[in-house]
């Protein structure tokens, strides 16, 4: 269901906050808090969930009254995200889908899934300062399941938004600056889900 799919991905946003600055060993692998319906409240009164609403709060008004057609500024930081979701574009090409049944998921998902996971911690390196590079442990669990779960081999809400905690955490941390919330949404945001229409 809808309420199930959000907390799958509540579980792992609800660490989002905890707050990634200090030294190396304030970054530590994210672990599910929510597991039974009745722990969708400490969810929504942590404050983990505030900084996830403000978010996205942010990134709608960032948008309002433009089009995505509109010429639009953005940092560097905005381009490595991009280059990345294209390398993953790149992934797909290189893993065509496996002659079988429709009726579910393409099981060669799983082949570009892996190769998410084995390069996952490099990836996310390459999108921040050298000073900060500890943050991946952390990060690498928003990215690996923002593409889609590898046993089930589907997509759906709860995935979109580990991508958005793993977006926030980036902006949290300083890697992508504010000043960029609507090129997240209109750069980033679509292109990721071309990546998630093509694999």
């Amino acid at each position: 269901t809808k309420s199930q799919a959000y907390a799958e991905g509540a579980c792992v946003a609800i660490l989002i906050r905890r707050k990634m600055s200090a030294t190396k060993k304030d970054f530590r692998i994210p672990e599910r808090l929510i597991k039974l319906p009745e722990d969708m409240d400490k969810w929504t009164k942590s404050q983990a969930y505030a900084e996830m609403i403000g978010f996205i709060y942010t990134l709608n008004e960032s948008v309002k009254g433009k089009m995505n057609s509109d010429p639009l500024s953005s940092s560097p930081a905005i381009d490595k995200l991009l280059a990345m979701l294209d390398k993953l574009s790149v992934w797909v090409d290189e893993i065509p889908p496996i002659q079988q049944p429709q009726r579910f998921g393409n099981q060669a998902f799983r082949k570009w899934r892996d190769r998410l996971s084995e390069n996952a911690q490099s990836l996310i390196k390459e999108l921040l300062p050298e000073n900060l590079h500890d943050a991946a442990v952390e990060l690498e669990p928003y990215l690996r399941e923002g593409f889609g779960n590898r046993t089930r081999i589907d997509y759906g809400t709860g995935h979109e938004l580990k991508f958005m905690a793993f977006v926030c955490c980036l902006m949290e941390l300083g890697a992508i600056p504010q000043s960029d919330a609507a090129a997240v949404v209109i750069k980033i945001v679509g292109r990721c889900v071309c990546v998630c229409v093509m694999r």
